[in-house]
């Protein structure tokens, strides 16, 4: 795989649908790029590792377009094993350009951060509760609740 097919693969999984500003406010696409970010970072874990992959399924709208000695994926689609855990790889280097709305790796960067402030907000909601009313909170399905320690962390 050479990093012009992976900067090819970058802009072309790129959603349609959430304008990268407006991200913050997409709790669904939101969730969306984390596990897909999480689950191309466990294949990548088991690539490194020697171990068998499995496919990641692309969720999200993308525009499908054909750019030749690329490879182009619409959605639906799964990308391989092998190639989500080079992805990785790529995306991981391509922090420098996380403002850079025409590339996906951007909206991940972008759903991380927002997903990290989302959990940081309601650990201090909760200040550690064992239990809280649900009809109390008034952004409740927004939320990732950690109500213990023991049950933070990557999901």
């Amino acid at each position: 795989m050479t990093t012009t097919q992976l900067s090819s693969l970058n802009t072309n999984l790129k959603p349609t649908t959430p304008l990268f500003n407006s991200l913050s406010n997409d709790i669904d696409h939101i969730n969306k790029f984390v596990i897909f970010f999480y689950r191309i970072k466990n294949n990548y874990d088991k690539y490194q590792k020697g171990l068998s992959v499995c496919p990641v399924n692309i969720n999200w709208n993308i525009t499908t377009t054909t750019t030749p000695n690329a490879i182009n994926f619409s959605s639906n689609e799964n990308i391989s094993g092998v190639l989500s855990a080079l992805y990785y790889k790529y995306v991981l280097q391509q922090y420098y350009q996380k403002t850079d709305s025409s590339l996906f790796s951007s909206f991940i960067f972008k759903a991380l951060e927002e997903d990290s402030l989302r959990k940081r907000q309601a650990r201090n909601y909760f200040k550690d509760s064992n239990c809280c009313d649900n009809k109390t909170i008034s952004n409740y399905n927004q939320y990732h609740f950690t109500q213990k320690l023991k049950y933070m962390g990557n999901r």
